[in-house]
């Protein structure tokens, strides 16, 4: 799964994740229903999956702009160009499909979360040593819409084989920084997730710094903000249920307020690397952390925080209340 993030990560993997968006200029007499563009969604992962390409072109705009990095097969411009490309990404997957697809719509942006399955017959790129083999992950599809056709394109998934437990995110940096690359274990494949409630306006004597105890090493604060309770996330159901609140609201992310009151934290612990996450659901917006890596900020949207909230209390923590 891929997904940009600047000084916010903006409307992936993945605003989320996009300046993978490519957010429509479309006046709104040709922007489509959501209604429309959901039945879009499922036209697109049914003809995929059935491996029908013609249902598929009929569904690109002319000038369709793609990316299908994620499944080694570069990006580019134009229809003819993708469905080459698709053509040949399923003669040597010819099974492949997407399960357990939800779609998420907003306006003319479409998300699709999903579950990518396909056996490998031959070599592509870096990804095969082998002649054949069972490719299985966690998929990210972006579709941007513009008169009823899909013009934007972007796939983001693990392309991996099943056991393999990290998916790749990019992230944009605020312009004033390089950008970078990290890996971004996603709640539902990482090794280990723990869960922390913050206090969102510690006393000044409260503020806790530096983050971790000088003794023990362990995570006391995020920021300075105390951590008020934690405890890890061992049923896969509620890590994958936080994965999907995390990329939904970003993707649904709109606008932020001015201040900053944290009150949830995930700290993610991948194959090797772990990351954290700080999250202020009334400024919503909050950042990812991860050892020897600047901050990256992003905005989410506050749909998500019934759901976190919930999670949070079922794993036995007291989520502080609003601040008024």
């Amino acid at each position: 799964m891929r997904h940009r993030t600047g000084s916010a990560i903006s409307t992936a993997l993945l605003s989320a994740a996009s300046a993978l968006l490519m957010v429509s200029c479309a006046s709104r007499a040709t922007q489509p229903q959501s209604d429309d563009a959901r039945a879009v969604a499922e036209r697109f992962i049914a003809a995929f999956g059935a491996g029908e390409l013609e249902k598929l072109r009929a569904l690109f705009a002319a000038e369709i702009q793609w990316d299908l990095r994620d499944l080694h097969a570069g990006d580019g411009e134009g229809r003819d160009a993708l469905m080459a490309t698709l053509e040949h990404f399923r003669s040597i997957v010819p099974d492949a499909r997407i399960e357990e697809a939800e779609i998420f719509v907003d306006g003319t942006s479409v998300m699709i979360f999903a579950v990518q399955r396909g056996r490998l017959t031959s070599t592509v790129n870096s990804i095969a040593s082998r002649t054949e083999r069972e490719l299985g992950g966690r998929a990210n599809v972006r579709l941007r819409l513009r008169e009823g056709r899909i013009d934007a394109l972007r796939w983001n998934c693990t392309s991996i084989d099943e056991g393999e437990r990290l998916v790749e995110v990019v992230v944009e940096a605020p312009p004033e920084e390089p950008e970078i690359d990290w890996i971004f274990p996603a709640l539902d494949l990482a090794g280990s997730a723990r869960a922390f409630t913050l206090d969102p306006k510690p006393s000044k004597e409260k503020q806790l710094e530096p983050d971790f105890d000088p003794r023990t090493g362990e995570r006391r604060a995020f920021g300075g903000f105390p951590v008020t309770g934690s405890a890890p996330i061992v049923d896969e159901v509620r890590r994958r249920e936080l994965s999907r609140l995390l990329y939904r609201g970003l993707f649904l992310a709109r606008w932020q307020a001015a201040c900053f009151q944290p009150r949830h934290a995930l700290e993610i612990d991948g194959q090797d690397r772990k990351l954290w996450v700080v999250i202020c659901f009334e400024c919503l917006q909050g950042y990812f952390e991860a050892p020897g890596r600047k901050r990256l900020y992003f905005k989410i949207a506050g749909e998500s925080e019934p759901g976190f909230s919930e999670i949070y209390r079922s794993l036995g923590l007291t989520v502080a209340p609003k601040i008024d």
